[in-house]
């Protein structure tokens, strides 16, 4: 299954038209009519990021989409020029707030096996006053995107929306890791299905890929990705002496609140909390007679 079988500008819309005020719940049932075929869910969604947004006046009318295409027109290469036209009416920046939904809906028993959704929940707030006798920009850069300024509190200008970001099947992305047994996320996901966890529900109920794109040497696009757990990153650090029932106790409890076997495991090699050294320990309980992992699992241990 690829992504070129699926209408992009019908999901798009389908984001356009969905309410966000449940955050991408009300988008589920449009993606049911557009692809009956495929159930997805809500696996995770992270937040804390914005962009540069436009600019507005003091009734918070807009002026311009792109502050950036805005500033630009106006100083025509004078900075001095900028400052001095933002000096003649009192006018705002703006910037969105955003959230990203990562929606999943397996499509097979691989682990590869999934579509993954990306969707976009922005919402464009007041951000700064564009004249400001404290802060003085020192260049067009630092006007549009400044690191450091006076903000004001973030009053919502217009509604929330959900915007399409990205749609594809993990194949895409795994298959042409095939020539290769070093990919570590071709290695990742091998390792769960030779794992316990693979009889506990699917991949991408707990793991969706964080995607890269670059091009390549002919300009071509290309898609490379690493996991990253849909489940909060609880640490999980060895102690000396910990050992034996103390240390299965220890693991065991962290896969029951993760949802799953051997996730530990897959945190500790991921770099997503779990120290190494509690690797490293289990194996040698298990050479010292202590056993509590599965032998598929400590076969995956050892390698």
């Amino acid at each position: 299954m690829n992504t070129q079988a699926y209408d992009m500008a019908a999901v798009a819309q389908a984001c356009a038209a969905s309410d966000p005020a449940h955050g991408a719940d009300s988008l589920l049932a449009g993606l049911g009519r557009l692809w009956p075929e495929l159930s997805f869910k809500t696996v995770l969604t992270r937040g804390g990021w914005y962009r540069s947004g436009g600019v507005v006046d003091i009734d918070k009318q807009r002026i311009a989409d792109s502050i950036r295409v805005w500033a630009e027109q106006k100083a025509c290469g004078d900075l001095q020029k900028l400052l001095d036209s933002c000096l003649q009416t009192q006018l705002f920046a703006t910037r969105h707030v955003g959230r990203t939904h990562y929606l999943t809906a397996q499509t097979g028993p691989a682990a590869a096996d999934f579509m993954q959704l990306e969707v976009e929940e922005l919402q464009e707030v007041l951000d700064r006053y564009l004249s400001d006798p404290d802060w003085l920009p020192d260049s067009l850069e630092e006007f549009v995107d400044p690191l450091e300024y006076p903000q004001l509190e973030p009053e919502p200008v217009g509604i929330a929306r959900l915007v399409f970001r990205r749609l594809f099947a993990a194949r895409e992305i795994v298959n042409p890791l095939e020539a290769t047994s070093t990919d570590g996320l071709l290695r990742f996901m091998r390792d769960w299905e030779r794992s316990s966890a693979m009889q506990s529900g699917h991949f991408c109920n707990q793991w969706i890929l964080a995607v890269q794109e670059s091009t390549d040497s002919a300009g071509d696009a290309q898609l490379s990705a690493h996991p990253v757990s849909t489940r909060s990153k609880a640490r999980l650090f060895s102690a000396p002496g910990v050992t034996g029932a103390e240390l299965a106790n220890l693991i065991h409890g962290y896969d029951r609140d993760a949802g799953y076997p051997m996730a530990w495991y897959f945190h500790m090699v991921a770099s997503a909390g779990v120290s190494h050294a509690i690797g490293a320990q289990v194996v040698d309980d298990h050479d010292q007679g202590f056993e509590y992992l599965p032998a598929r699992d400590l076969e995956l241990l050892r390698g």
